[in-house]
């Protein structure tokens, strides 16, 4: 495209040339032949810019474009023909008018922007008041220069016709441009295409007044003109755009018509002083009545509008006025801060909202930095979060910071800062800050609830784990240690004296660790009643010494809403070591804790290696238990209770044995606590329960009055909340056949020193007829309390007390309570354990009707207890 500019450039340049030349001397035939041959030549350069342009993806561009290169086209067609006087004037002005016509329609077609219908009638006033005094000027220049030739020397309608439709396009172009603004294409190069078809038409009114020779016209000058405007406007319409800021739309006033006006007044004083006449100069006057006529209107149509505008702008006025209050109002009742400050963190404004939140008037803030009244923690995170802001401009960025109130206290906020110190109409960086210390205090206690026992305070599970977990990797794991602490018969104390009760106990057991352990050690509650203690870089040697002082601290009996408890507690002791984690540790603490249940309670055991082999070994236990009733490895003994002093035969009291098919016979003492803490326990007693009926059953059966009096089976304290056990034992009844008073069921205290479900089986049973045992008498919690609360039928006095008779004055004086005490309560007195001649003769004369022990007979079989029935008499009644 540059090169064809600097072509048309170079070929205008010739025509001026060898215009002038022609003026001065006479060239002849060939120098006029070269004048009229430029114009072609420089159309057809015009054409193909024209046709560049028109290549343009946008469908308005394009159009236009196409237009302008049929413009060109015919144009060409035109100077052509004229260059080789072909087809007379007429077919050239034709081919002239028709280029004009496609200009004007090309011009015409451009969009332009929307306005309203005054605005529409002030800009055709506009266009009109223009087009009117240019015409008449045009007209003017030409009536002076009239007789002379146009286009080859002769006067005709087309040369009229042309004059009039450039100086139509020149004025539309023009008016565009200056009075609505250009859109799509170049306003520049519309500008050209304007000025060049104004040049055109005011040149052809003054051609004939110019040409000094015959045969040299200005139209030979004119034309490579015209072709140059046109190459020149697809030239600027094709340079890339540059938008800046400071380009912007400007409003819809020219001082365009107010100049043609001047124009015309000016050629009619010219007129007046040279003297003219003709109708040249009664159209001039004629055309400025009619301008005056034109401004007349244009001025009340702007006037009107102008009034209407004052009326917009008062009614936005007021609204911008409402709209002020309105914020000003949302400002001093917003809950939120906005401030402006400038690069170095002074407050240039302050919202009202800053007197509620911070306790500060706006006024006391602006001109100060807000860096000081920051928490001094928070300081530096104000500065970096200030230092971000600037260093983006345009961003938001959110953080948050605390502020001091003159009270000392301190409000969390929540900041937005955007960095504006670009934007002339802010200069700072602006901030909106929400209060969100109620949001934070909340968030706060949900973060401690997550790792604190709601009931005392303590850590949880959660925050122990992590804590020890940081313990073992922070420093030498060997000097960590974890201690497990479970209180004994909890669920007792929760059970007898409620759960208020029981909670007050938690809540005191956990503040008497907290001051049973060093600064640095962590104790955590991780449910229940099982608390744990973190020993932290605690020497080896030491270590045992400082759980034994947690066990100390919890032997003194603690107050527990009005009621003195005394608490015990078992305690398993783990210390860290390579490649350990919290989880290992808490297991291997639970490990040993078990070990110190089961070696009495109220102990305290350290683990060791041999205790997870025992752990498995119990779980060994437990998986073959499971079917060992099954396989028919479980069989009952049965051990005689006797009268005194005879020795007569007056119940059994059915015992489990196992006979394992690898082990061989196993202990109770070995496989019951298994069965206790599997729950294996519930089955096996309802087996033992079931077989020890259908047994006593058959001996009746088979033996009428000799068969042994009562059964008596051992119940555990796991089998008794069972909610339906009530209704096993009266199965096991139903299905035996065995009478209900035949049925004596033994439990311990313990069992039902919380009373609670426990108990409530115990009536149950004593409802089926079922008589009850007191096992295990005087080891218990509170045995003669119980005895007021639990209804029993037997006292068997456990052997512990009968060992000492007749050694022991002591011993056989408790004996000889609990007898008459059973006695008075009309409960049977049993003494079990009895393994000496001496302990049976004694126990007879201290008032003991009933015993039991390896004295009388060690546990007998089915058999040898029939063989025993066979050859007994009738047995005592028990």
């Amino acid at each position: 495209m540059t090169r064809l500019a600097v072509a048309s450039t170079l070929l205008l340049a010739c025509a001026v040339v060898l215009y002038a030349v022609r003026n001065a001397v006479d060239l002849g035939p060939v120098g006029a032949g070269a004048a009229w041959g430029l114009g072609p030549l420089n159309f057809a350069v015009a054409t193909t810019a024209t046709y560049l342009a028109a290549r343009r993806p946008d469908r308005v561009v394009r159009r236009f474009w196409t237009l302008l290169t049929a413009t060109t086209v015919l144009s060409l067609a035109g100077t052509t023909l004229g260059a080789l006087h072909l087809g007379g004037t007429a077919v050239t002005g034709s081919l002239y008018l028709c280029a004009c016509l496609t200009l004007l329609v090309a011009l015409l077609t451009l969009p332009v922007p929307g306005r309203s219908r005054a605005g529409w009638l002030s800009l055709g006033l506009d266009i009109g008041i223009v087009l009117v005094a240019f015409l008449l000027v045009v007209g003017f220049l030409m009536a002076r220069g009239a007789g002379e030739a146009f286009l080859t020397g002769g006067g005709s309608t087309s040369t009229l016709l042309v004059v009039l439709l450039l100086s139509v396009a020149g004025v539309t172009a023009i008016a565009k441009v200056l009075l609505t603004g250009a859109a799509n294409v170049a306003p520049a190069a519309v500008r050209v295409l304007g000025a060049n078809a104004l040049l055109c038409s005011v040149g052809g009114g003054l051609a004939s007044l110019a040409d000094s020779r015959p045969g040299v016209t200005g139209t030979q000058l004119l034309l490579p003109a015209a072709a140059f405007g046109y190459t020149v406007a697809a030239a600027l319409d094709l340079r890339p755009s540059r938008v800046t800021e400071a380009q912007r739309p400007r409003r819809a006033f020219s001082v365009l018509p107010y100049a043609a006006i001047g124009i015309v007044d000016v050629l009619l004083v010219i007129a007046v002083w040279t003297g003219a006449d003709g109708p040249s100069v009664h159209t001039l006057f004629t055309g400025s009545v009619v301008l005056t006529a034109l401004v007349i209107v244009r001025q009340i149509i702007a006037f009107l509008e102008n009034a209407h505008l004052l009326a917009r702008l008062d009614a936005m006025l007021v609204e911008v006025g409402r709209h002020e209050r309105r914020f000003r109002s949302l400002l001093r009742h917003s809950s939120d801060i906005i401030t402006i400050t400038d690069a170095e963190g002074r407050v240039v404004y302050a919202s009202p909202g800053i007197e509620a939140v911070l306790r500060a008037a706006p006024e006391e803030v602006v001109g100060k930095a807000i860096g000081p009244r920051a928490h001094p923690d928070d300081r530096r995170v104000l500065r970096d979060q200030l230092r971000r802001v600037l260093d983006n401009p345009g961003r938001a960025l959110m953080f948050q910071v605390r502020l001091g109130r003159p009270d000392g206290t301190w409000r969390w906020l929540e900041v937005v800062s955007t960095n504006l110190l670009h934007d002339p109409d802010v200069r700072g960086v602006v901030s909106n800050a929400r209060d969100i210390t109620d949001n934070r205090r909340y968030q706060d206690e949900l973060a401690y609830q997550a790792v604190h026992d709601e009931l005392t305070g303590l850590p949880n599970r959660t925050m122990f784990a992590r804590a020890t977990d940081a313990a073992l990797s922070g420093g030498d794991p060997l000097r960590t240690a974890v201690a497990l602490v479970d209180l004994d018969d909890f669920k007792s104390i929760n059970d007898r004296l409620g759960h208020t009760v029981g909670d007050a106990l938690l809540r005191a057991v956990g503040q008497r660790l907290v001051t049973g352990v060093r600064p640095t050690d962590i104790v955590a509650r991780l449910g229940g009643d099982e608390f744990a203690v973190l020993l932290r870089d605690v020497e080896p040697e030491r270590r045992m010494a400082h759980v034994q002082r947690i066990v100390d601290e919890l032997s003194v009996p603690v107050n527990a809403r009005g009621h003195d408890l005394l608490v015990r507690a078992s305690v398993g002791v783990a210390c860290g070591g390579p490649a350990l984690d919290s989880g290992e540790l808490l297991r291997r603490a639970d490990v040993a804790m078990y070990t110190a249940k089961e070696s009495g309670r109220g102990r305290c055991a350290e683990f060791d290696p041999a205790m997870d082999a025992r752990a498995r070994e119990h779980a060994r236990l437990a998986a073959d238990l499971s079917v060992a009733v099954e396989r028919g490895e479980i069989h009952l003994r049965y051990q005689p209770i006797v009268a005194l002093p005879s020795g007569d035969l007056a119940g059994l009291e059915a015992l489990i044995r196992w006979n394992h098919p690898v082990r061989g016979p196993v202990s109770p003492a070995e496989f019951i606590p298994v069965a206790e803490k599997t729950g294996l326990i519930v089955g096996l007693g309802a087996w033992v329960l079931r077989e020890s009926c259908r047994q006593a059953a058959a001996w009746i059966d088979r033996y009428g009055d000799r068969a042994p009096g009562k059964m008596s089976v051992n119940v555990s304290a796991r089998q008794l909340i069972e909610p339906d056990f009530p209704a096993t034992v009266e199965a096991a009844l139903r299905e035996s056949g065995l009478p209900a008073e035949r049925l004596t069921v033994e439990i311990t205290e313990t069992a039902v020193f919380g009373g609670g479900p426990a108990l409530e089986a115990v009536q149950a049973m004593r409802a089926l007829g079922v008589r009850v045992a007191l096992d295990d008498f005087g080891t218990g919690h509170s045995s003669l309390g119980l005895l007021r609360t639990c209804p029993v039928d037997v006292l068997k006095v456990d052997k512990s007390f009968v060992d000492g008779v007749p050694h022991s004055v002591e011993q056989e004086a408790i004996v000889t309570s609990v007898n008459e005490i059973g006695t008075a309560m009309r409960l049977q007195v049993i003494a079990e354990g009895v393994e000496t001649a001496t302990q049976a003769e004694r126990l007879h004369v201290l008032g003991y009707r009933y015993a039991q022990g390896f004295h009388f007979d060690r546990p007998l079989t089915a058999q040898e207890c029939e063989e025993r029935v066979a050859g007994s008499p009738v047995p005592a009644a028990v």
